[in-house]
């Protein structure tokens, strides 16, 4: 038993083109996505580290100002004592004033550092303490206690350049500046890793974009070369390699392409078996008119074996007197192109020459024709035989039987001398006997006529009015006879594009078959109408009507339909499908609307001129 794929396993080749396509560019903008927040997160680091070590350089920087102050304080005080310039005691209030305000910025600094606060506080304690020992200062000099302010400048010097003064300020700069090794060797620690990880996130997509790029340009150029080659052996006739597995468009491309394959090699076996089992003879000739394949059937309509034929000049098997014709047309198909058909007598192996129609198509690619030969040698006998039967008809028969009917309408007439009335019966019943031969012999010419393709249309514009009179004349003394009345709506004033006899033709003999249905004494109406395709013509009997089934094969030849009532009226049978050829020859259609027990209205459609 043949084990089934198992549907549930993943493949990459089971992705559709479009799907590899966006992985193809997926992966990559992932590692890139990646690579971006490890950055992102380097990035906040450095800049928390970069924050801090900021923040320990403003530290720096106030504590700095502070003692900056308090040494230009002291300054002031030297300076006052050697020269008691006014306005250094001016300097010193000022400066003894400034320096509280100065811890403001730096209490503001280290508020969220419990630390730093508690260092900061001892430092402001030691410089309040200063400042006391300066106000003292101030005072005895004031005073003109120099010797008191003398001893009070030598401990503030003492107190200034202590330990206990300065080991409050170092202990904030060492730890500041503690903390900005900390955060300098950390900033230079992680300048590594960012490194590292940039060329290798880079690195990694580069890698992944090529690596995708690679495979999958590849697989797409390995399987399209497996197509391209399974083409050229489909060509050849050699057996293809096997279907790919993969389910994307490729190998949806590739299945439908086997089964394409399977479905030619299908038809090329049925087309093989047609030409092998034709009746025709199929068979193809090069540029140089040489026989390059022959179907069998040559064999039994031409005499000669496919294998004997094969390298033979075409020209050998044609007449002498066809061959010109032959070669011309030949070369009209090889310059028009497309397909053309072409009579075309063969010498078959007895001697004799048979009559075919060939088709043929020229292919420019292969320099070759591509012929079909339909023996045609019965029916164009049968149609020699038919013209010689119109010929015989229309010479041999129609003539006498004109005469015939010219001479009993002169008998009819007394022209010969009057005949008894018995006479005068037997002469008007052959008489009617002649006038229906006369009419059948026109009838079968003129649908010979129009098999043949010989009816010529003489085409003018004709009122209407001109053509329902006209018609009605004809007709009217048939409709006398029997007892009918024809009769004409308001015909309107427009005008025709036709050939009038024709036309008034297919109105008489509607006009004529109405009358035969009609019972005496009823009206016979003809009536003119326009259409959107053109114009109308009507004839409308109070007949019997004709029955559903029967009026699909009304205009049949040699078809009689009974009447409503069951019966059978004298015609030839050919009137409505000569009606029929000759609406059709103008490009109109004509009809019939009828009901058993209502009448009948056969109608016809012409255009307007």
């Amino acid at each position: 038993m043949a084990l089934k794929p198992n549907k549930s396993r993943f493949s990459i080749n089971n992705l559709s083109l479009k799907t590899r396509g966006v992985l193809l560019v997926f992966i990559p903008l992932s590692i890139q996505f990646l690579l971006s927040i490890v950055l992102a997160v380097f990035e906040v680091e450095a800049e928390a580290a970069e924050r801090d070590q900021r923040h320990s350089f403003e530290i720096l920087y106030e504590v700095s100002m502070i003692e900056r102050k308090v040494y230009q304080l002291v300054m002031e005080i030297v300076v006052f004592t050697t020269f008691r310039r006014a306005d250094s005691m001016a300097q010193m209030d000022r400066m003894r004033n400034e320096l509280p305000q100065s811890f403001a910025g730096l209490d503001a600094l280290v508020k969220d550092d419990a630390k730093q606060v508690q260092n900061v506080a001892e430092y402001k304690r030691t410089v309040s303490n200063f400042l006391t020992s300066v106000k003292g200062i101030q005072d005895a000099l004031a005073e003109g206690d120099n010797m008191y302010a003398a001893v009070l400048a030598k401990r503030v010097r003492d107190q200034l350049y202590g330990a206990s003064f300065l080991d409050k300020s170092y202990k904030i700069r060492f730890l500041e500046q503690e903390r900005l090794g900390i955060e300098h060797k950390e900033l230079y620690q992680r300048r590594g890793p960012i490194r590292f990880w940039i060329f290798f996130g880079l690195g990694l997509n580069t890698l992944a974009a090529v690596i995708g790029s690679v495979v999958f340009a590849a697989d797409l150029t390995r399987r399209i070369a497996i197509i391209i080659a399974n083409t050229e052996k489909l060509t050849m006739g050699k057996p293809m390699a096997a279907p790919m597995l993969a389910k994307d468009e490729i190998g949806k491309l590739d299945m439908v392409f086997h089964r394409m394959a399977g479905e030619l090699d299908d038809a090329v076996k049925r087309e093989t078996a047609l030409v092998e089992n034709a009746a025709d003879v199929i068979f193809s000739i090069d540029s140089n008119l040489m026989f390059t394949s022959v179907s069998p059937a040559a064999l039994g309509l031409w005499g000669y074996e496919s294998e004997e034929l094969l390298g033979k000049r075409l020209m050998s098997l044609i007449p002498k007197s066809s061959q010109e014709a032959t070669s011309d047309f030949l070369m009209r198909v090889r310059e028009e192109s497309g397909s053309r058909s072409f009579d075309v007598p063969v010498l078959c192996q007895n001697g004799m020459a048979k009559d075919f129609v060939w088709n043929v198509h020229y292919s420019e690619g292969k320099k070759s024709y591509f012929c079909v030969a339909h023996d045609v040698t019965e029916r164009r006998r049968m149609e020699r035989a038919k013209q010689d039967f119109v010929n015989m008809v229309s010479h041999d028969i129609r003539t006498p039987l004109s005469s015939m009917k010219t001479f009993l309408e002169m008998v009819n007439h007394g022209v010969y001398g009057e005949l008894s009335t018995a006479g005068k019966e037997k002469s008007k019943l052959v008489l009617g006997a002649a006038a229906r031969l006369v009419m059948l012999v026109n009838d079968l010419l003129d649908i010979e006529k129009m098999e043949s393709g010989n009816l010529v249309l003489k085409l003018r514009a004709v009122p209407v009015d001109q053509i329902v009179e006209g018609s009605i004349e004809l007709v009217s003394g048939f409709a006398e006879q029997q007892g009918v009345r024809l009769e004409s709506a308001d015909l309107p004033a427009v005008m025709v594009y036709v050939d009038e006899d024709r036309i008034v033709q297919v109105l008489q003999n509607l006009l004529v078959n109405a009358v035969k249905f009609s019972p005496q004494g009823k009206a016979v109406t003809v009536s003119v109408s326009l259409t959107r395709e053109g114009v109308r013509f009507a004839v409308k009997d109070r007949g019997p009507g004709i029955k559903e089934a029967f009026q699909g094969s009304l205009f049949e030849r040699f078809t009689q339909v009974e009447g409503g009532d069951g019966k059978k009226r004298p015609g030839t049978g050919l009137g409505l499908a000569i009606c029929r050829e000759i609406v059709q020859k103008h490009g109109g259609k004509i009809g019939v609307d009828s009901q058993p027990g209502r009448g009948s209205e056969f109608w016809f459609e012409v255009a307007r001129s």
